[in-house]
């Protein structure tokens, strides 16, 4: 007997039961798509139909892990091998076995933010400043697709033209990549290769928020989905990625480019109390006029409770949260477990000192996911540039890492660039020879002495344990500003076999994509 379609029905069901024709759903929050999503997947799965050939793709690292997980406990055979990706995700993996990044001269070592803005730095003097600088980086990152109707990788600029050229050449000379260039390079690939395997490797394509996809990875989607059932949804009022070229247009115009169409929309809310659906509603009306699309309200849920409360200091704001969060989880007349608690917290201080709050007086457990911020501060930078340097000594982005921290010192660094480029060596060489005397630079003093600071280090710790690595790189009588990190090292714990590649990898996965813990008994606090 068919479980996908036991208690589902109105639009819910339209989604989970199409088929043939690509589809549109407009969903507002709360409203039930992933649920849909995944009755739809189940409806295929028990049709016999191969999980392999199925792709959900999602916007982020953590939206993914949730969808697999979900799809694992759908209780399907097959469910635990459909592909839930995000979209870079997949275009790494479709690079990497192609060898399109080796064919090209690039190395898929990707940069951090703060990397990345060591480039950008790097970059400014030759493009107007930073803020330009940005704005074209981010055009690059879209394919220069600034507007909805653009194409991807046309260049209309001499100025676009003349930073792809400098851009490309720094992340060549660095052997690195930009996670925003996954995305352009893997449509041009599929674009100009219309044998590629690729293009005949899905039967049905699932993308969840739609509307925060620019046009470059909309065009992606399309080229997969050439000879697949596709499926879309999102919402044009919860697009908040403009900065990225992200268009909401991209969900609303989707009609005019994709026929035949089959359309749907979900705007009852069934996650929120009326209340809170009530205040999402006087807010967007605020915010944006008439609004077309109103949340309305699940008939059955409750009404809610809001309450708006101020304290005089942080201590006891922390405090005053903490009473509250210990009485819905202590009295029976609420009976709210903890992991069924999700605190919003607007600065990760605040996150951290109520986390201690509600272990240390309440014995309350919970746990903060700050991941995204652990490396904000320069010693944060510092610390995790020497871990990467003494892993990796022939890695170009940490050397270029530490001479940049705290200062850039882009014009002198420039010149060793440019020496590097003519001789063919590397900076870490040409540095060598400002050492030696046989290469002369200007100003060159400040970057020999930094150079010959991060060597010291790198020599001491060579050869010692990771866990004395790690000791020595992160100290734990100063832990301010390298919180984070210290709190997802100690995480997942450094064993005796465990060696400082092994540890810096780990670490640098942690930090690109934050786990969002299921575990029972802990109040989350994001």
């Amino acid at each position: 007997m068919a479980q996908w379609n036991q208690n589902i029905d109105g639009n819910h069901l339209k989604i989970a039961s199409h088929e043939g024709s690509t589809m549109r759903v407009l969903a507002g929050p709360g409203t039930g798509k992933s649920y849909a999503i995944k009755r739809k997947v189940m409806r295929l799965l028990e049709e016999g139909k191969d999980p392999t050939r199925i792709l959900a793709v999602t916007f982020t690292n953590v939206a993914a892990d949730a969808l697999k997980k979900d799809l694992g406990a759908l209780g399907v055979p097959g469910a635990e091998t459909v592909r839930a990706r995000t979209l870079h995700s997949l275009c790494f993996e479709i690079l990497q076995k192609e060898k399109v990044l080796q064919m090209t001269n690039r190395n898929p070592r990707p940069l951090t933010d703060f990397e990345t803005n060591i480039l950008l730095e790097d970059l400014k003097g030759q493009f107007g400043g930073k803020r330009n600088a940005e704005k074209l980086l981010l055009a690059f990152e879209s394919a220069f697709a600034r507007q909805q109707q653009d194409i991807p990788g046309a260049i209309n600029t001499l100025e676009d033209a003349r930073f792809k050229d400098r851009l490309l050449r720094w992340l060549q000379l660095h052997q690195a990549i930009l996670l925003g260039e996954l995305v352009p390079i893997t449509y041009e690939y599929l674009k100009n290769n219309p044998t590629a395997s690729e293009l005949q490797e899905y039967d049905y394509i699932l993308t969840d928020e739609y509307q925060d996809l620019n046009k470059a990875e909309q065009s992606l989607i399309d080229l997969l989905a050439q000879n697949a059932e596709l499926l879309v949804v999102g919402d044009d009022d919860q697009s908040i990625y403009s900065f990225k070229h992200a268009h909401p247009e991209g969900i609303i115009e989707f009609p005019n480019t994709h026929s035949p169409l089959a359309d749907v929309a979900l705007q009852i809310c069934r996650r929120c109390p009326k209340k809170v659906v009530r205040l999402a509603n006087e807010l967007m009306g605020y915010l944006l006029g008439e609004h077309p699309k109103q949340l309305q309200e699940f008939p059955s849920n409750n009404g809610g409770e809001v309450y708006a409360a101020q304290w005089k200091t942080i201590d006891d704001e922390t405090g005053g949260i903490a009473r509250l969060i210990r009485k819905l989880t202590s009295d029976v007349g609420y009976n709210v477990r903890p992991e069924e608690m999700l605190v919003l917290a607007p600065r990760r201080q605040i996150g951290y000192a109520l986390r201690d709050e509600l272990q240390n007086v309440y014995s309350i457990n919970a746990h903060t996911f700050f991941q995204e911020e652990a490396l904000d501060s320069q010693k944060a930078q510092r610390a995790y540039t020497i871990l990467n340097y003494v892993a990796y000594p022939q890695d170009r982005v940490a050397l270029r890492a530490f001479l940049a921290i705290p200062t850039t010192l882009p014009g002198t660094y420039e010149k060793i660039l440019a020496k590097a480029e003519e001789l063919n060596k590397t900076s870490k060489a040409i540095i060598e020879h400002l050492k030696d005397g046989s290469i002369r630079i200007p100003n060159s003093t400040d970057v020999v002495k930094r150079y010959d600071e991060l060597e010291s280090i790198r020599n001491e710790l060579k050869d010692k344990p990771a866990a004395e690595v790690v000791a020595r790189v992160f100290d734990t009588n100063d832990p301010i500003d390298i919180e984070v990190l210290l709190a997802i090292l100690s995480d997942f714990g450094i064993g005796a076999e465990d060696d400082v590649k092994k540890v810096f990898v780990k670490l640098r996965d942690r930090i690109r994509s934050p786990e969002v813990t299921e575990d029972e008994g802990f109040v989350k606090i994001i």
